[in-house]
């Protein structure tokens, strides 16, 4: 368009040219008397004339050049723009463009500037979405998809991760989270459950608010927020278990001596010898719930530090023989021979919690042990770390329970752990601390053969 106006303009610059020799040698002709130099005058004059016009053509096509350059930068600059291209560097406004290039370029500029801010914050926006530990899902009041992270695409299974645009169902047809999103956009009241994953063993918590608040009775949308709770869901339930059978292991012993007691203020039990029994097992009782309590407070020290204090230089050996002495009567009692052997097993630890670890992997040894059994304690030192193995010839534990028996309160045998005087949290003090020195243990068990318990605990924490 521009090059055929400029053609035109020539065009038009020539004929007036044209026009105006004609009516001049028309002029002369008519009102001039021949003369000797007619011919010449006429000649110069028309001369001048096509000069003129052959100028003017030329200034034509100069400025129709340079405007031409100037126009295909601004294109370029335009598509550059349109394609994305943000480096400034590739801008350039030609030097022979209008009197306001200046300005342009300014403008030119900051667009570009703006386009590569617009660029760069929405990368950093989709960086922060993904990098996120929570499923995000934004909605409009028509549930369709319009924004959803990464996160949010693996808790439900999506496998197009391009989801904008696609309507809630697309996604899910969890009919619990369909009319809590549809109910939330309709009164703005925001929602919370938990869902139940059960093939991947996962706990989910879906909570559901409106967005910009309510606009005539209904919300611009709604956003999803999808957390995982598995660990705390789980959390949660061991501490109710762990209460309700604490409370239970309490009343155990003290519903017993509390019948002791009638009975002996009813003067239902008078002889000596009766009162002295009774006596005995309420001594008996008092002191397993003693036993139970002091365990309740060890395992819930134990959960409430990250990290041991009081380190020193301690004997694995040492340790494990002065445990067999404390048990040295109810082994006596059962003819169980105990035996430690090996070497030092030396490490840096709280001598207190070796000393309880060791306690109650060779006291269970010896409960849960056959009459003439035995019960072999071995500690050796290996790739920095101290092995210490307690091996038994016991009742041993079915393979369905051997992973169990570390839970609160779990017991094999309930009838036989409660004769013995067990509480059901020895071997759960031992896990937390076995934990919480960053060592792990070792199971083998055979029913009717007996058990090993090996724990290996590095030298130096």
């Amino acid at each position: 368009m521009l090059k055929r106006s400029v053609w035109w303009a020539s065009a038009l610059a020539v004929l007036v040219g044209v026009l105006a020799c004609s009516g001049t040698l028309a002029l002369f002709t008519d009102t001039m008397q021949p003369t000797a130099g007619y011919e010449n005058i006429v000649y110069s004059l028309l001369f001048g004339l096509l000069a003129g016009a052959v100028t003017a053509l030329f200034t034509c096509l100069h400025v129709q050049r340079r405007t031409e350059q100037c126009m295909n930068g601004i294109i370029q600059v335009l598509e550059q723009l349109r394609q994305g291209v943000r480096d400034s560097k590739h801008i350039t406004i030609q030097d022979a463009f209008l009197p306001g290039q200046a300005r342009v370029g300014e403008l030119l500029m900051q667009i570009s500037q703006a386009s590569e801010k617009v660029h760069s914050e929405r990368a950093r926006a989709d960086d922060m979405l993904n990098n996120m530990n929570e499923g995000l899902v934004a909605l409009d009041n028509a549930l369709t998809i319009v924004v959803m992270n990464k996160r949010a695409a693996e808790f439900f299974k999506s496998g197009d991760e391009n989801m904008l645009g696609q309507n809630l169902l697309h996604l899910t047809h969890m009919p619990r989270l369909i009319e809590a999103a549809t109910q939330t956009i309709a009164t703005g009241q925001a929602d919370s459950f938990d869902w139940e994953d059960t093939e991947r063993r996962l706990t989910l918590q879906i909570s559901i608010s409106a967005v910009n608040g309510i606009v005539a009775e209904k919300s611009n949308g709604v956003i999803l927020l999808i957390t995982d709770v598995t660990a705390v869901r789980r959390t949660e339930q061991i501490r109710s278990e762990f209460v309700a059978n604490a409370s239970h292991e309490l009343k155990t012993p003290l519903t017993a001596i509390k019948g002791f007691v009638e009975l002996m203020e009813a003067d239902i039990i008078t002889e000596p010898e009766q009162v002295k029994e009774y006596l005995g097992r309420i001594q008996k009782e008092t002191e397993r719930m003693i036993e139970l309590i002091n365990d309740i407070l060890h395992l819930s020290e134990l959960e409430s530090v990250n990290a041991d204090v009081g380190f020193t230089t301690v004997s694995m050996k040492l340790t494990a023989q002065r445990a067999v002495e404390s048990v040295a009567l109810s082994a006596h009692k059962r003819n169980i021979t105990v035996e430690v052997k090996g070497d030092m097993g030396t490490l840096r630890a709280n001598p207190d919690r070796m000393t309880q670890l060791a306690l109650n992997l060779i006291d269970n040894a010896v409960k849960y042990n056959k009459p003439d059994g035995r019960v072999q304690v071995e500690i050796s030192s290996k790739d920095g770390n101290v092995l210490f193995c307690v091996s038994d010839t016991g009742v041993g534990i079915p393979p369905d329970s051997t992973q169990r028996i570390f839970e609160r309160f779990y017991r094999v045998d309930k009838g036989r752990s409660r004769r013995q005087g067990g509480t059901g949290l020895g071997l759960s003090i031992v896990k937390h601390i076995v934990g919480l020195y960053r060592g792990h243990i070792e199971i083998e068990s055979a029913v009717g053969k007996g058990t090993t318990i090996t724990v290996i605990l590095p030298a130096n924490l």
